[in-house]
């Protein structure tokens, strides 16, 4: 159910039809097991909570996910949280958050040193 729920919010995602996208992430994150699956969807809902300017809703997903991806060591995913909040603070224009983004990119930085071979990572 998880994988079908993720390929069709993705699907959305893409097509730029981002309501239904968050609507069918939510669906997914609202199922209790923790996998990377769900990790993926917060990830994927936290773009599109940035593409309708809801920067506050997209910083508490990747919050939520860099600690679920702390919980399962999932390096890449906790790297691609961290990505996603320093572009979510980028995308929200205030000086003020320069530290923030900042920070972030710090912590990226240190998380590499857990992953063997550096991997591709997107940021959307």
């Amino acid at each position: 159910l998880k994988r079908t729920l993720y390929n069709l919010g993705y699907t959305y995602a893409r097509s730029n039809q981002v309501f239904e996208a968050i609507k069918t992430f939510d669906a997914l994150i609202q199922i209790k097991e923790v996998n990377l699956k769900t990790i993926n969807a917060l990830r994927e809902q936290g773009y599109a909570y940035v593409k309708i300017g809801d920067y506050h809703k997209a910083l508490d997903n990747f919050h939520r996910m860099q600690e679920y991806a702390k919980g399962l060591k999932a390096y890449k995913q906790q790297i691609q949280a961290h990505l996603g909040r320093a572009n979510t603070y980028a995308q929200m224009g205030f000086r003020k958050y320069s530290q923030k983004i900042a920070n972030e990119i710090k912590i990226t930085d240190s998380l590499l040193l857990f992953i063997p071979e550096k991997p591709e990572i997107e940021i959307d």
